[in-house]
């Protein structure tokens, strides 16, 4: 339940962050509201993961009628 204290919950975040490689971060600002930041890495697919293009760019984009 999410009703108890956020100890273990950070936790488990930050193991999870940690684990993607990024960063988290607390603070408290001037007025006492708490400030979090979370920094998560993007990732590049490898080629096999790619999406494959709509439209094959080496393909021509016009079709050319042949003389008659």
């Amino acid at each position: 339940a999410l009703d108890g204290p956020p100890g273990l919950h950070l936790v488990i975040c930050k193991l999870l962050i940690d684990q993607l490689g990024g960063e988290i971060s607390f603070s408290i600002l001037d007025d006492g509201r708490t400030h979090s930041r979370v920094l998560l890495p993007l990732a590049a697919y490898p080629e096999q993961h790619r999406a494959k293009p709509l439209i094959d760019a080496a393909a021509p984009t016009a079709i050319n009628p042949s003389p008659t």
